[in-house]
């Protein structure tokens, strides 16, 4: 060959060679044509579908009470990786007693519904309203976005919309694992290259698609454990027609520019003829929270509810999905916020202590003795102290100073009545000593300690004390209106104590004449 021909071979081959990459690179990118139902060779149709105005088909399923009949009607839009056979956790009592009529449907590429290459957020929206006309389930009904679904009811996961601020944008967007953010940038940027980037083997793309459960917080994990106990119907049919059809174009019409701007959307409900409801949960590792808030505090028309631990997937927990269901259907008025639900529990709480006589602890315990007068705890002293002087109520006044001067001053009532407390100790040292020169060994001391209890009460509440022995102790007794339960044994004459639910306030109880508590006080 000679020299002068070879530029010619070597652009021949250079050009052989580009035309087999190119080929090679267009194969690469595009996308497998879609196994449709119906179709030689595709998947067999067993769903009732609707034949829209473009001639797709979508499949759809309905369930709860007929619409006939139904005060609700709901329709149901899927998450990512699900279909029409999906199962919400509401109870059979809930959807009759709610009165509640459920459509679900396969969106455009899942399930048995007609994929459509040009999907994006619009065209779904519009073919709900066409489900909604041709199923004729009326001119007024809810709908429910699951998960990647809810970007249909309202946008929740777009970081590239031009009003949102950059310092928002980046925090949500830095809360993703690297593998997930290359994959967002690649369907937002060049959505060309979107179907090469998912099934290429050199980088990790979609971690949720890889199995990674490092995306699920403790929460969810602890749902998917108990959806796992299952079966999940359907769960076949849910990529039958091709996964780029169904998964793949998810992420591109949720992630690709979008032809409106969130914050241009005025409210749909001007005359509140309806309401639009976005539940968040904090702990939600895939749809991170900052940009749902920063959302809900811009269009204050969104009521936004941010449920504390609860991840991406709190739907499917049975309290949630109906305590959402009964807010949505039944409006505020009728079902507290989520976020209500842990102050009401407090509240509840207090409120029955202040009610408890005595305290939740004496309402509990085992000295179940009726404390009469009025309920609640002693820190509304002065409005006690009013009431007395007005019905003249002495008792309730003398439960006031009691209760003032413990609560509030003990220290100094301990160190006023220390020496009376030596004096009380000496006493009962002295007394013991008597009692085993008497007796020998064997000693009974019970009247001993009980000599310096009472005595200890007397002179803390009534500023009095009393001498050991029998005698003076009942004649004590009687003057300050002391009424103890008491056994008199004729052969000893020995005064024994009631121990089968005895204490302090039994003692105040049991108060005679002007200091008695009464049911008057």
């Amino acid at each position: 060959m000679h020299p002068s021909q070879f530029p010619a071979m070597f652009a021949a081959i250079a050009v052989a060679l580009a035309a087999g990459l190119l080929s090679w690179a267009y194969q690469t990118i595009k996308p497998p044509p879609p196994k449709i139902c119906g179709s030689p060779g595709g998947p067999p149709i067993t769903s009732p579908r609707v034949k829209l105005s473009d001639g797709r088909h979508l499949a759809y399923r309905e369930m709860g009470v007929p619409k006939e009949e139904a005060k609700h009607k709901i329709i149901v839009i899927h998450g990512f990786d699900s279909s029409k056979d999906l199962s919400l956790p509401v109870s059979q009592e809930t959807i009759e007693e709610l009165s509640i009529y459920f459509l679900f449907f396969d969106r455009a590429g899942y399930g048995e519904s007609d994929p459509y290459p040009s999907r994006s957020v619009k065209s779904e929206a519009y073919d709900i309203q066409e489900l909604a006309d041709q199923l004729q389930i009326g001119s007024k009904f809810y709908v429910i976005g699951l998960l990647s679904g809810a970007s249909l009811v309202v946008p929740f996961v777009h970081y590239w919309w031009p009003s949102l601020p950059a310092n928002i944008s980046r925090e949500g967007f830095q809360t993703l694992c690297t593998a997930d953010q290359r994959t967002f940038q690649v369907a937002h940027h060049t959505p060309w290259l979107f179907y090469w980037w998912m099934t290429q083997k050199w980088f990790p793309s979609l971690s949720i698609m890889a199995g990674n459960m490092n995306l699920f917080s403790p929460p969810d994990m602890e749902i998917i454990k108990k959806l796992s106990e299952t079966p999940n119907v359907g769960q076949e049919k849910v990529r039958q027609q091709g996964v780029h059809e169904s998964l793949h174009r998810d992420i591109l019409a949720g992630y690709a520019k979008w032809e409106f701007d969130i914050m241009d959307i005025s409210n749909p409900f001007p005359n509140n003829e309806g309401s639009v409801h976005l539940w968040q949960g904090y702990e939600d590792r895939i749809i991170p929270f900052q940009i749902n808030r920063y959302i809900a505090e811009k269009l204050p028309w969104i009521h936004y509810h941010e449920v504390p631990d609860a991840g991406h997937l709190m739907l499917f927990k049975t309290e949630l999905c109906e305590a959402i269901f009964r807010a949505l259907l039944l409006g505020p008025s009728t079902c507290p916020s989520l976020e209500l639900i842990p102050g009401i529990v407090l509240f509840v709480f207090i409120f029955s202590f202040w009610l408890a006589p005595g305290g939740l602890a004496r309402d509990l315990s085992k000295t179940r003795t009726t404390i009469p007068g009025s309920s609640g705890c002693l820190f509304f002293a002065r409005v006690l102290a009013r009431t007395s002087e007005l019905l003249k109520a002495k008792p309730l006044k003398n439960l006031r100073g009691i209760s003032a001067t413990h609560l509030f001053t003990p220290n100094k009532r301990i160190a006023a009545l220390g020496e009376f407390i030596r004096d009380i100790g000496l006493k009962m040292v002295s007394e013991i000593k008597s009692l085993a020169e008497r007796n020998g060994e064997v000693l009974e001391i019970r009247k001993v300690l009980h000599f310096g209890s009472l005595n200890n009460v007397m002179m803390r509440v009534f500023g009095r004390s009393y001498e050991s022995g029998d005698e003076s102790k009942v004649d004590v007794c009687e003057l300050e209106g002391l009424m103890k339960r008491v056994e008199s044994d004729k052969n000893e004459d020995i005064i024994k104590s009631d121990e089968s639910s005895s204490d302090f306030v039994d003692v105040l109880l049991d108060l005679q004449k002007e200091n008695k508590l009464s049911a008057q006080t």
